[in-house]
């Protein structure tokens, strides 16, 4: 197995335009994070975080919430430290998406060798909208794709030169993305798929492959009551059906009323 990666020098005029993108997405990321109120996510975040012992904390992401303990852990250490509000709430979202900015460089360089692809790369990471507000918000979302990045970075390296350091940091990364975010376990499917058809699905029974696998269960493995609960309780998780109704509620009583609400406006103007 071997993955090429460019070894050309480093042109200066692009490397200034990424330090460039990387200050500006930095800057967008950091500007007036804690200002906007929490939004209805976010007060779960800091209701999970608000316990008063971590086993507590760990006990109200188990039980409610849709992800592992994990991020929940890494929040209630920046307010234990910090004290409770937006700004504590947010700022671990805010470091993991600036972080995220560096990685994405460097897989771009892994992935296209090509400074210029990895350039405008950053710049579409650093400007892109959605990877701001992710980064502003006090949800998981930041550190799945920080790791879901950090995994594909270990993963490259795992198809150039499988050093048994190699396989356990992708292992570990790739565990902590399942951790950050269940649905977030794709991508081990993802990147199983682009084994199997660039070397076979024999290259899966690898001691390599055996072994990052092995390794990823194992440590998963904590996992598996809380997710047999989230399956057990999955009808109280999908809430857009009562939305939707409410939608179509809410129009029909406005269809109602409104015509009603133009008769009494023109019968008093005043």
């Amino acid at each position: 197995m071997r993955v090429l990666v460019s070894d050309e020098p480093r042109d200066p005029k692009i490397s200034w335009a990424v330090l460039a993108c990387l200050g500006l997405g930095t800057f967008l990321r950091i500007h007036n994070f804690w200002l906007p109120d929490l939004w209805l996510d976010e007060y779960g975040t800091w209701w999970v975080v608000s316990g008063s012992t971590w086993a507590e904390v760990a006990a109200r992401a188990t039980n409610i919430q849709g992800q592992s303990p994990f991020y929940y852990l890494i929040v209630k250490l920046c307010t234990a430290l910090f004290g409770e509000g937006s700004f504590q709430l947010r700022l671990p979202s805010v470091i993991l998406g600036i972080l995220t900015l560096f990685v994405a460089f460097r897989l771009a360089m892994q992935i296209f060798h090509d400074q210029n692809l990895a350039l405008v790369s950053t710049a579409v990471f650093s400007v892109t909208e959605q990877l701001i507000w992710f980064s502003q918000n006090a949800r998981p979302y930041a550190l799945a794709i920080f790791l879901t990045l950090l995994s594909f970075h270990f993963f490259l390296h795992f198809l150039e030169l499988p050093k048994t350091r190699i396989v356990v940091l992708y292992a570990v990364t790739t565990a902590l993305l399942i951790y950050s975010h269940f649905l977030f376990g794709f991508v081990l499917i993802f990147q199983i798929v682009v084994v199997t058809l660039r070397f076979g699905w024999r290259e899966l029974l690898s001691k390599d492959w055996l072994l990052a696998f092995s390794l990823v269960a194992v440590l998963c493995l904590p996992l598996a009551g809380q997710i047999v609960n989230l399956y057990e309780r999955r009808q109280t998780l999908n809430w857009v059906p009562q939305v939707v109704q409410a939608i179509q509620a809410s129009a029909l009583a406005r269809g109602f009323a409104d015509p009603w609400a133009d008769f009494w406006a023109d019968l008093w103007p005043g």
